[in-house]
């Protein structure tokens, strides 16, 4: 029991240390923004006058392939241009699309008024959405990845629709502008929290290749040079880091997804190859041996 229950929440915090709850709190409220604002949004649709089939073919219809579409978006980005800025632009898009509802609110009754609003809210959410998802993976370890997402995906939840809980009493006090505003600064804490872990505990290069560059290196059992050969890897080829341990890192093979241990100085970010070999094993002589008639 104690290593169903504790074993992953013990590991989590030998990894990150005293940036572990800085790190929970980030979870707990990087959705807050929108999950806040979402349970009013349908009884705001009605009270402002909309009817319910458009509602029905704009929100529940078209807005699912907006937020694939933002869920694809990114996915991308993350990949493209790291886990924590596309984390930050999920969140600052994610509060910013409160404030079209705010301006929606004091805006006469309009169709493409809706659709905007709904289209930009939904690719918002996907965009966060996915960024998010591709951060709490890269803070799971291999050994506990589904009880610790569990964990992760619980936190996230629970205090955004704790506090959605309220919101009916908010909007009666100070009307659905101002709500709606206040739902977009709710995000501003989020923000200065991604900006301050990105610099003390940043998720960096563990969903993104690393390449080797040395000619041959050993893939070992454990973080030692005694310990047992698992396979090797070879110059230019990819994998992901999984953990770090002193000198040490923990990576997994692109290829054939072996998992292992080699030193952290055997490797770099970026590697441009001049030629590619498309079979699965090359031998390279210093000298022809061999002459082979044309």
């Amino acid at each position: 029991i104690s290593k169903s229950y504790m074993g992953p929440i013990l590991n989590f915090i030998q990894r990150y240390g005293k940036f572990a709850l800085l790190i929970l709190i980030l979870i707990s409220l990087y959705r807050i923004a929108d999950i806040v604002m979402g349970v009013m949004a349908n009884i705001f649709y009605l009270e402002k006058g909309y009817k319910i089939s458009d509602i029905a073919t704009y929100s529940k219809f078209f807005g699912v392939f907006a937020t694939i579409f933002g869920g694809f978006v990114g996915g991308y980005c993350s990949y493209k241009f790291g886990t924590m800025k596309c984390l930050f632009f999920g969140a600052l898009i994610a509060a910013l699309s409160n404030l079209l509802f705010a301006w929606l609110a004091v805006s006469p009754i309009s169709i493409n008024f809706l659709i905007a609003v709904i289209t930009a809210d939904n690719i918002s959410s996907g965009f966060a959405g996915a960024a998010f998802v591709i951060y709490l993976s890269g803070l799971t370890s291999i050994k506990f990845t589904a009880t610790q997402y569990a964990l992760f995906s619980s936190i996230m939840l629970f205090l955004p629709k704790l506090i959605a809980g309220y919101a009916g009493s908010w909007v009666d006090i100070m009307g659905y502008p101002y709500f709606f505003s206040l739902t977009a600064l709710l995000g501003l804490p989020v923000l200065i929290l991604i900006i301050w872990i990105s610099k003390v505990a940043p998720v960096k290069n563990w969903m993104r290749y690393n390449f080797l560059n040395t000619s041959i290196s050993n893939l070992y059992t454990k973080p030692s040079s005694k310990a047992e050969v698992s396979s090797q890897i070879i110059y230019g080829e990819k994998f992901k880091i999984l953990s770090k341990k002193k000198s040490w890192v923990k990576i997994k093979t692109s290829y054939d997804n072996y998992v292992g241990f080699i030193k952290n100085n055997n490797f770099k970010k970026k590697f441009k190859p001049t030629k590619k070999v498309y079979k699965l094993k090359a031998k390279i002589y210093k000298k022809v041996k061999k002459k082979f008639l044309p």
